[in-house]
């Protein structure tokens, strides 16, 4: 897994924030904190999301044989 634990409270942030802000704008503070809560929890389970495959990506990069060690000397 690429990075670290705060990659995923960000985006949590960011996320409880743009659902909070636009949900605030036809509803209540109470229920904009709620809508705000679910967006949170999306998020961080997106960045989760993210941050596995890009470590899965690289694993898969790391892992392939290097062209320049595959080619035989005469």
């Amino acid at each position: 897994m690429e990075g670290s634990i705060k990659w995923n409270l960000w985006m949590g942030i960011f996320g409880f924030c743009l659902t909070f802000l636009f949900s605030l704008t036809a509803n209540i503070w109470q229920t904009s904190a709620i809508r705000g809560a679910f967006g949170f929890f999306l998020f961080f389970l997106i960045a989760f999301l993210l941050r596995y495959g890009w470590g899965w990506v690289r694993k898969d990069r790391d892992s392939m044989p290097d062209a320049s060690s595959s080619e035989q000397h005469p």
